[in-house]
């Protein structure tokens, strides 16, 4: 077997899974977490709790582990947007990138930063954007460490939420020409990106103060974007560790006659399982978790802007 691994370090715990990418689709091999989470500045001993932890999970697959991929939480990133389009010179960019750079940090400069970029095409008449997600090196460099730790290198960290757009396309084929909110829930905001045909159309974080604001702050942002972005909205998938049974049943009551389809996100839809009773029904249970995981073993859904 040539296995792909794929991690998640998210807020909450650190995420995988681990794929077989066959002649005929994905196989699913296993799935699961560990206790110990990435967080922005290591405390004692967190690097070797979480390589520990997933050797032990990992063990058995790492001769057959091929190809590896990483995501983090929108949470770690620094996320804007700005006017552009795909066509932007590469000294405006670093221009656009040095400043939106300095409001992190005065003394650092776009080299200093991973930066994913991608073009933002509205369906309607508003203007075209950029989107950017900057990543400092010194958290690439700690996610590296933890990776190498584990035997494998590390080549690139994905955005969880982009990696969700990769998941949809694999797992939901009958969407794929349909415009699709996308949304990523979280502790106190809402990752929303709307995509269509391969295209970002919308993104947006928008926070919410608590889950009794839930539902009302998603209909008044789904009407925003019916009447500025998109003319309709197919579908809307819902997903993240943070997703409960609760802000689902409020997001089908506060979206109903706003977006087609109100559904949980299910990231083993279109998988082949090879596992056991009990890994299906934990895989059954947290489908909506493992978007990003799923979605790192797959091509990447938009074409970026590298620099």
């Amino acid at each position: 077997m040539e296995l792909n691994l794929s991690v998640l370090f998210n807020t909450d715990r650190t995420y995988f899974c681990v794929v077989d990418k066959g002649t005929k689709g994905l196989s699913l091999i296993d799935a699961g977490s560990v206790d110990s989470f990435f967080s922005n500045g290591f405390m004692p001993g967190q690097p070797d709790g979480i390589i520990a932890e997933l050797n032990s999970k990992l063990g058995q697959y790492k001769n057959d582990i091929e190809n590896v991929s990483v995501a983090l939480s929108s949470d770690f990133f620094s996320i804007s947007t700005f006017p552009g389009n795909s066509n932007i010179s590469h000294d405006d960019l670093v221009s656009l990138l040095n400043f939106e750079i300095k409001q992190l940090d005065s003394k650092s400069k776009y080299n200093d930063f991973n930066s994913l970029i991608v073009p933002i095409e509205p369906e309607t008449g508003s203007n075209e954007m950029i989107f950017t997600a900057i990543l400092p090196k010194i958290t690439f460099d700690s996610v590296q460490q933890i990776i190498s730790g584990i035997g494998f290198d590390l080549n690139d960290i994905k955005i969880s939420q982009f990696n969700a757009h990769s998941c949809v396309l694999y797992n939901y084929p009958q969407l794929s020409d349909k415009t699709i909110a996308i949304v990523g829930v979280h502790n106190n905001f809402l990752n929303i990106s709307i995509i269509n045909k391969g295209k970002l159309l919308y993104y947006k974080i928008v926070v919410f103060d608590d889950k009794s604001a839930f539902g009302s702050v998603l209909s008044s942002e789904f009407d925003k974007i019916t009447s500025e972005v998109v003319r309709n909205i197919d579908a809307a998938l819902f997903f993240d560790s943070r997703l409960t049974k609760e802000l689902l049943e409020m997001a089908t009551s506060s979206l109903s006659g706003k977006a087609g389809i109100v559904t949980r996100l299910n990231a083993f839809r279109m998988l082949t399982p090879r596992v056991n009773k009990k890994m299906r029904d934990y895989c059954s249970q947290n489908a909506h978790v493992f978007p990003p995981c799923v979605g790192g073993c797959l091509p990447e859904y938009h074409q970026s802007i590298r620099i």
